[in-house]
């Protein structure tokens, strides 16, 4: 697996778009450039849901650089945002479930608090 680190700038591209087609072409034009960089077909080329809304929700309006950090495997290439870390392994996780279930239990402490004291008093008509 081969890890990459991508900065898009994605300023030049959207200024020429009209506004109203901005979110579909900036998605289209990142997975192009990243299909580039790492020298494969767009078809191969996956780009996360956190990807995406950073995009449309920060990168579309600011129109500020974009740092992609890309995981290629076997042909495929997932794009993330930068500083994202990708999805523990099975193994992984399996392991720290281990340790929880060996660990000794704790005693939960549980304090009762009296029900506060209220005089039977009939309401005024």
């Amino acid at each position: 697996m081969a890890n990459r680190l991508l900065t898009i700038n994605i300023r030049n591209y959207l200024a020429k778009q009209p506004r109203r087609k901005r979110p579909a072409r900036i998605a289209r034009y990142v997975r192009y450039k990243i299909a580039r960089a790492v020298k494969m077909r767009l078809e191969n080329v996956k780009m996360t849901g956190e990807l995406n809304q950073l995009i449309l929700k920060k990168h579309l309006h600011s129109m500020m650089p974009l740092k992609v950090s890309i995981n290629v495997e076997k042909e495929k290439a997932t794009a993330m945002p930068f500083g994202e870390k990708a999805k523990p392994s099975a193994t992984a996780s399996t392991a720290t479930t281990k340790v929880k279930e060996t660990a000794a239990p704790q005693k939960q402490e549980t304090k009762t608090v009296p029900a506060p004291k209220t005089d039977a008093k009939e309401p005024k008509k």
